[in-house]
């Protein structure tokens, strides 16, 4: 997707102290990273916590351009351990919109045009929901949705990112469950049980 787009990657939730020319702004800490040509990004991970890096030029991320950041400290350093039994990295939950145009087509149509800016559908851990009919077959296929696998019991820890790039509030449930946040933005909090969570950009 980037053809002849520069890019850079952002390390959202890192303060990089020390190390200015590794955020990742355009034009600001770094110049971009030309097509064909490679940058190894050097520095020191010290903001524990769920995070994740994402391109930070133009609609690359809404094309797909981003990921999880996990930074994660001894078990006998984390304030909250005692609120879970498990923290996997398959209960990584990366929420981003999911449109059949590209970033910059989804953009443009909504700025210039009377088209909305709100998502088509999402996509979890790259998978998501969206019903296409295929007038060759006669027939409708559905896209897999992301699955997570839990053992009643035991307490799971999630850890959930909003990657999306629309205006579009997102809000995540669990039926019948009692959630604990203890972070939010990288950061511990006091835990706080809800019902659901809501996500803004």
């Amino acid at each position: 997707m980037l053809g002849s787009e520069g890019t850079t990657i952002h390390w959202h939730g890192q303060h990089q102290k020390s190390y200015p020319y590794m955020d990742g702004v355009p034009y600001v800490t770094q110049c971009p990273i030309l097509p064909h040509n490679t940058f190894r990004y050097t520095f020191k991970a010290d903001q524990s916590g769920t995070h994740f890096w994402h391109s930070h030029i133009g609609m690359q991320r809404a094309d797909g351009a981003f990921g999880a950041l996990l930074v994660r400290i001894p078990e006998e350093e984390d304030p909250h351990f005692q609120f879970y039994d498990y923290d996997l990295s398959s209960h990584v939950f990366i929420i981003i919109d999911w449109e059949k145009e590209t970033g910059m087509e989804k953009f443009l149509s909504h700025h210039h045009n009377d088209a909305d800016n709100k998502p088509t559908t999402l996509l979890v851990n790259g998978l998501g929901r969206f019903k296409e009919f295929d007038s060759a077959t006669n027939e409708t296929a559905y896209t897999p949705t992301a699955r997570f696998t839990v053992e009643q019991g035991y307490r799971y820890r999630f850890r959930v990112i909003n990657a999306g790039f629309l205006n579009c509030p997102i809000e995540v449930s669990v039926d019948n469950h009692t959630l604990k946040v203890i972070s939010t933005d990288g950061t511990d909090i006091a835990p706080v049980d809800v019902t659901d969570l809501e996500f803004k950009l």
